[in-house]
C-alpha cells in the first residue's frame, strides 16, 4: 500500500533467538491480550515459529535444521541472556528529513529565556562566521537557520519579538522555528528580505503578529513583530537557498541510523513531496533504506495511497482551531487552514478513488470540521439518493468510512459529542503522547481547566470507546525516543520538568503499558495497511523487532519505579530478518 519497504528483505542466514522474554500479540483484535514467549526462530525474513526454548532449539537445532530447508547456508542462534523482545516500534507521525537536520542544525530547544536563545544563535553565528570567514555572509547567501524554542517553557511566557535578535544579529537573516512547526520568529533582516512590512496581508491560513498599540512608540503599531503563524511563514521561507539534494541524503542516512538506533523499524513520514519521494526510492534501490517508511502525500494526488492535509495549527502559538475562544486570548479561536469547499471536494475524489486522508486537525473546532465535511463528502459520493437518516443508509456509510481508514493527526482536544462520531466512522486518530507532557504545563491556562479535563489528550476514554489509535512522536518536534512515548502514555508525567500532581495531569486517562505498546506497533500497522505484515511478532509475519535491557512489562517497574523506563536501552534492531543495529 505504498509502504517503501526496507532493502534487506530476506537475511542471508536464518537466526533462532532463544532464552528471552518475548512479547506478541494474540490478536488484531481490540482487546489488548498479550502472550510471552522464550524463543523465536526466523527464516527469509520471516517468522517461522515461536514458542517455548526447550520446542524451538528441539525443532531448529544445528542437526533437524536441514529437514526443514536443505539450502539452508547455516543457521544463527543468540543467547538473550533473558533480555526482553518487542515488535519494532511503529513511529506513527514523524519527519524524517527532520529528524537527521536536527543532528546538523542550531537546536534551540530546552532552554529558560529568550535571552538565552538569543545568545545561542549568537554564538551559533561567531562559530560559523569564523569557520566560514569570506563566504558566510556574502549576499546574504548564508541565512541562520534553527528550532526548537517554547516559550511556554520560558521563566517569561510570551511570544518573543524579534527586538534582541535583530540587534544581536542585524546583517544576516534568521529564522527560528518553534518547537512545533506552527510559528516561526524571523529578523529584522529576513522579513525585508521577504518584503513583509506593515502593510504586508496575511495569507489564507496564516498570521503576522503585530506591534499593538504603543504609547511609548505609535511609530511602531502594525509593524510586523517577527513572529509568523502557520502559512505566513511560507512567505520567509519561499526565499530561503534550497537545500541541495546531498544535504537531503545526508539527512536521511542520519535519520535512518537515529531510528534504528532508538528501536524504529518503520515510520510514517508525515509530509512527504515528490523529492522526498524520489530520494527515498533512490535509497531503496540501492540498499540504504533499513527501515520501512510509509508516506503521506503532501496534498491531494490521486496517484497516492495515502495523503497528507492542515486543517488548522498549534496550541502552543494559538493557531490550533477551537469551537470556542483561547481562555488567555478571548477574541482568538485558531486558524483554519484550508476552506469548506476544497475540503469537502478533496475528501468527495479521495473517497470515489479509495484513497487515505490523514489531516491534521489539534484543535476540537479542527477535529469537528473534519468530521462534519467527512460526512457530507461520504453521503454525496457513495449514498447518493438515499435517505440517509435511515439505518441502513448510516450504517452503509459507516462501513465505506471504516474500510478507507481515515486519519485525523494530533486530535489533541475533542469534543466529547464527537466520540460517538469518530467511532462510527471508524476514524484512526494518530496521537502523540509528549505532545500532552510537553503541553500540560500551561493548557489549563490556554483553554480553561474544564475544557482541558473533558476534551485534552483524552487517551483512555477514546480506548475504552474501542477508537483505534496510533502513537508517535512528531519527531523532531518532540524526542523520537519511544520508551519518552511510553512513559508520557503510561504516568502523563513530564520527564524533563517532573510532573508529580496528583500522579499525573488528569491521570484517568493513563493508559496501561499493554494499551500503550499496542498504539505503538499493532495499531499502527493498521493505521497504514500494515496489520497482515508487521506490527506484531506472528507467524508469517516479518522478522522486525528489537531486543532491549529490561522487562518494561515488570509489575516492579511500573507500580513503583516507571521512570526506569526511559533508561531502557536498545541492545539489536532486526528488520526483515537482519540486524541493522547491535549494542550488546
Amino acid at each position: 500500500m505504498n509502504t517503501l519497504a526496507s532493502t534487506s528483505t530476506s537475511a542471508s542466514d536464518s537466526i533462532l533467538l532463544y532464552n528471552a522474554t518475548i512479547l506478541s500479540f494474540c490478536s488484531n483484535s481490540q482487546q489488548n491480550k498479550q502472550a510471552m514467549y522464550q524463543a523465536i526462530y526466523i527464516e527469509d525474513g520471516k517468522i517461522v515459529e515461536i514458542g517455548t526454548n526447550e520446542n524451538i532449539l528441539k525443532k531448529f537445532s544445528h542437526s533437524s535444521l536441514p529437514k526443514i530447508k536443505k539450502n539452508q547456508n547455516k543457521i544463527q542462534i543468540i543467547d538473550l541472556k533473558n533480555k526482553f523482545v518487542l515488535p519494532g516500534f511503529i513511529e506513527s507521525h514523524a519527519h524524517i528529513l527532520g529528524i537527521g537536520r536536527m543532528k546538523l542544525r542550531l537546536n534551540v530547544n530546552n532552554l529558560s529565556c529568550e535571552d538565552e536563545m538569543v545568545q545561542k544563535v549568537l554564538d551559533y553565528y561567531y562559530y560559523n562566521c569564523n569557520c566560514n570567514s569570506n563566504s558566510f555572509n556574502k549576499n546574504n547567501s548564508h541565512w541562520i537557520l534553527g528550532r526548537g524554542w517554547d516559550q511556554n517553557r520560558w521563566d517569561k511566557k510570551e511570544l518573543p519579538t524579534n527586538q534582541k535578535l535583530s540587534k544581536a544579529i542585524p546583517d544576516t537573516p534568521v529564522l527560528l522555528t518553534r518547537v512545533d512547526g506552527h510559528a516561526a520568529l524571523a529578523n529584522k533582516c529576513a522579513l525585508n528580505l521577504a518584503g513583509i512590512g506593515k502593510y504586508t496581508k496575511d495569507p489564507d491560513g496564516g498570521k503576522i503578529i503585530r506591534n499593538s498599540n504603543s504609547d511609548s512608540n505609535p511609530k511602531q503599531e502594525g509593524e510586523p513583530t517577527g513572529i509568523l503563524i502557520d502559512n505566513a511563514i511560507d512567505l520567509v521561507r519561499k526565499i530561503i537557498p534550497q537545500e541541495t539534494i546531498e544535504e537531503k541524503r545526508q539527512f536521511l542516512k542520519l535519520a535512518i541510523e537515529e531510528c534504528l538506533k532508538m528501536g524504529v523499524t518503520s515510520l510514517v513520514e508525515a509530509q512527504t513531496d515528490q523529492e522526498l519521494l524520489t530520494l527515498i526510492k533512490e535509497f531503496e534501490k540501492n540498499g540504504e533504506l533499513k527501515i520501512k517508511v510509509h508516506p503521506l502525500y503532501d496534498g491531494f494526488d490521486q496517484n497516492h495511497r495515502s495523503i497528507k492535509l492542515f486543517l488548522d495549527g498549534a496550541l502552543g502559538s494559538y493557531g490550533a482551531y477551537l469551537q470556542t475562544p483561547y481562555n488567555d486570548r478571548p477574541s482568538e479561536i485558531g486558524l483554519k487552514t484550508i476552506e469548506e469547499n476544497k475540503l469537502f471536494e478533496i475528501f468527495c475524489q479521495a473517497i470515489n478513488n479509495n484513497i487515505q486522508i490523514a489531516a491534521h486537525a489539534l484543535g476540537d473546532g479542527a477535529v469537528t470540521y473534519f468530521i462534519d465535511i467527512y460526512e457530507k463528502a461520504l453521503a454525496k459520493t457513495k449514498v447518493k439518493e438515499k435517505d440517509i437518516n435511515d439505518t441502513k443508509d448510516i450504517k452503509d456509510i459507516e462501513s465505506i468510512s471504516r474500510n478507507l481508514r481515515f486519519r485525523i493527526e494530533h486530535a489533541e482536544l475533542i469534543d466529547p459529542r464527537d466520540i460517538k462520531r469518530i467511532k462510527n466512522l471508524g476514524l484512526i486518530l494518530s496521537m502523540q503522547p509528549t505532545h500532552c507532557t510537553s503541553d500540560m504545563h500551561w493548557i489549563n491556562e490556554r483553554i480553561g481547566e474544564i475544557r482541558s479535563k473533558e476534551r485534552f489528550c483524552i487517551w483512555k476514554t477514546l480506548l475504552n470507546e474501542n477508537i483505534t489509535l496510533a502513537f508517535g512522536t512528531d519527531a523532531p518536534i518532540e524526542s523520537l525516543n519511544p520508551f519518552d512515548t511510553i512513559y508520557a502514555a503510561i504516568t502523563r508525567q513530564d520527564k524533563l520538568l517532573q510532573w508529580r500532581a496528583d500522579g499525573g495531569f488528569n491521570e484517568k486517562e493513563k493508559l496501561s503499558i499493554g494499551e500503550t505498546i499496542k498504539a505503538m506497533t499493532m495499531d499502527a500497522a493498521y493505521s497504514i495497511f500494515q496489520e497482515d505484515n508487521i506490527g506484531s511478532l506472528s507467524i508469517g509475519k516479518a522478522a522486525d523487532l528489537i531486543v532491549i535491557d529490561k522487562n518494561i512489562f515488570d509489575e516492579n517497574i511500573i507500580k513503583n519505579n516507571p521512570s526506569e523506563i526511559l533508561n531502557s536501552k536498545v541492545l539489536m534492531t532486526m528488520v526483515n530478518g537482519k540486524v541493522h543495529y547491535q549494542n550488546i
